[in-house]
């Protein structure tokens, strides 16, 4: 069974790339257009599995062509599908404006009519099998029965916590390691800088582990061994939808590959495989091997 198990959204993205974001009400030629698989769980079991991560998807996923593709895309990237299920509705999809005058993104969600997850006997004895779940806060109630089954058989938690979703204060006590945009970090906390607010959720919800990652910025990091900031890389940029997503993938691949690393080479780490990732177009297929990773680390620092 998988090591590393994820519950959370998983999309079809629409991705659109023009030299500038159009003026309302004109038509406009793009540069590029495709279709990829999106949202924040699933992008990032994509990534650890690039990465070398045993991992698997647990979700409810539409019998419309959109699902098929997104199953199809997850079995592309080496995430196994086993523990989905398939029902007739209509796919969480997004459109996304790549804008590549000022490198901007601009998302347009429709979040389709599938239902929550409930969990069953073999989704529950996979969980309880694996070593770290990775968790967004879609599919909440699932989350966090999965977290506390976990938990009850010695394995982490991982929370992407972007989203202020009704009830997700459940998962910011349940995280072993919690890693949250500045955004979502800033606004939980009341805080004005990254670093603090990664200070102020350390204490208030005492996970193993928290993070703030700041794009461009770096980061934050806090354990009770450490605590410091980490910069980012400096790439040149073409697509940076995804990017958070790919950086908790990174983590993830980085916990159950390297369990000695510091947590300081560990952000270093996961932000050089999402900078290696924003130089290409869609969330997933520009993320690198870990091979690459090392080699671009290595000449960089």
């Amino acid at each position: 069974m998988a090591k590393l198990i994820g519950i959370g959204a998983c999309v079809c993205d629409k991705l659109i790339e023009m030299n500038a974001f159009p003026t309302e009400d004109t038509k406009i030629d793009a540069l590029y257009s495709r279709t990829a698989g999106g949202g924040p769980t699933a992008t990032a079991l994509s990534a650890a599995a690039r990465l070398g991560a045993d991992a698997a998807y647990i979700g409810t996923l539409s019998t419309d062509e959109a699902g098929d593709y997104l199953v199809g895309d997850f079995a592309a990237h080496q995430v196994n599908t086993d523990l989905i299920r398939r029902v007739e509705g209509r796919t969480f999809c997004s459109w996304i404006i790549l804008s590549r005058e000022s490198g901007s993104r601009t998302c347009i969600l429709d979040r389709g009519t599938l239902p929550k997850t409930q969990l069953d006997d073999a989704q529950k004895a996979a969980i309880a099998h694996a070593s770290l779940l990775e968790v967004d806060g879609n599919d909440l109630p699932a989350a966090v029965e999965a977290a506390d089954l976990i938990h009850a058989h010695h394995g982490k938690v991982l929370y992407d916590a972007d989203g202020r979703y009704p009830g997700f204060e459940a998962l910011l006590e349940r995280a072993d390691y919690l890693i949250p945009s500045e955004r979502c970090a800033k606004a939980v906390t009341g805080k004005e800088s990254f670093q603090e607010s990664a200070e102020e959720l350390f204490r208030l919800y005492h996970p193993e582990i928290c993070v703030v990652t700041a794009g461009k910025e770096g980061g934050a990091y806090v354990s009770k061994e450490a605590s410091g900031l980490y910069k980012a890389f400096k790439v040149d940029v073409r697509d940076t939808n995804g990017a958070g997503d790919v950086f908790h993938g990174a983590f993830c691949a980085s916990l159950l590959r390297d369990p000695g690393l510091s947590l300081y080479d560990r952000c270093l780490f996961s932000g050089a495989v999402s900078a290696i990732k924003c130089t290409g177009v869609g969330a997933r297929d520009s993320v690198p091997t870990y091979e690459e990773t090392i080699k671009f680390i290595k000449e960089r620092t």
